[in-house]
């Protein structure tokens, strides 16, 4: 009896066996499709490394002129609470932005009065700015740290409506 159900058992772990088998043809398809996916996976790595690689910093340089309206003088809060370093200035119809002007410059200008605003020729990096060479707002210029002069303007010297006079040559 006992050798019966041993047999039965051997006879039915074999047919079990047999059944996890798999055919050739799905074992093949099987590693193509790896084969396939590891090419794909290694194109998509390539891809992924160009991308990743840092672009070279894009450069300009930033020139020209506009007037504007000294608003306020403004005191450097992180030196100094009391002596101002830069000032609040606004363009005709347009809104306010800062520039800080800095100890040198900062005595040539009085609130509510007109100047001129030059910005001698500056390199900037341009990497922040994908866009840079559609800009023409002088509070973005000024947030590049450029050179400025400042000129005084009389009342007939003003220009009226005409903007910025600012150019950027990206390199």
């Amino acid at each position: 009896m006992k050798k019966m159900i041993a047999l039965i058992l051997a006879v039915l772990m074999a047919a079990a066996l047999a059944g996890c088998g798999s055919a050739a043809g799905e074992l093949e398809a099987l590693r193509q499709q790896n084969e396939t996916l590891l090419a794909e996976n290694e194109q998509l790595k390539s891809q992924l490394a160009q991308l990743q690689q840092p672009e070279a910093p894009k450069k300009g340089v930033i020139s020209g002129s506009f007037v504007a309206t000294v608003r306020k003088l403004i005191p450097d809060y992180v030196y100094d609470d009391t002596t101002p370093m830069s000032v609040l200035v606004t363009q005709f119809q347009d809104t306010p932005f800062t520039i800080l002007l800095g100890p040198d410059l900062i005595g040539q200008v009085e609130e509510g009065k007109t100047y001129e605003f030059t910005i001698s020729d500056t390199e900037v990096d341009l990497t922040r700015y994908p866009n840079a060479e559609f800009m023409q707002d002088p509070a973005v210029f000024f947030a590049m740290n450029v050179k400025i002069t400042v000129q005084s303007i009389t009342p007939a010297e003003m220009q009226g409506l005409e903007g910025p006079r600012l150019t950027l040559k990206v390199s």
